[in-house]
């Protein structure tokens, strides 16, 4: 990342947007019975619930609006490679970890 890229940066954005990044791996977690209660009892899920998706999307739009403000272009192509890529080999990682069954 440049400098030009670090002054245009809002960092309470990119708090909250990390904040709602954490969130939704604690609600993912929850979810998939890391904890022994169900998720409706679960206190940490019903605070986290609410919001947590909500935040993380409207930060990523605003940040991705304000980039292309900027740039005045927008790559589908870059997107992919730093989105879809990641997902792809994380979940390759998972499917491996979990003895190749679909969980």
């Amino acid at each position: 990342m440049n400098n030009a890229d670090k002054k245009n940066r809002e960092e309470v954005v990119d708090m909250i947007r990390g904040l709602a990044a954490l969130a939704t791996l604690f609600s993912h977690a929850i979810q998939r019975g890391l904890y022994p209660q169900s998720i409706t009892d679960n206190p940490v899920f019903a605070y986290i619930e609410p919001w947590y998706m909500t935040s993380f999307i409207l930060c990523s739009g605003y940040i991705l609006c304000r980039s292309v403000q900027r740039k005045r272009s927008f790559s589908i192509g870059k997107k992919a490679k730093h989105l879809v890529i990641p997902t792809f080999v994380w979940s390759i990682i998972l499917w491996a970890i979990s003895g190749w069954e679909f969980v």
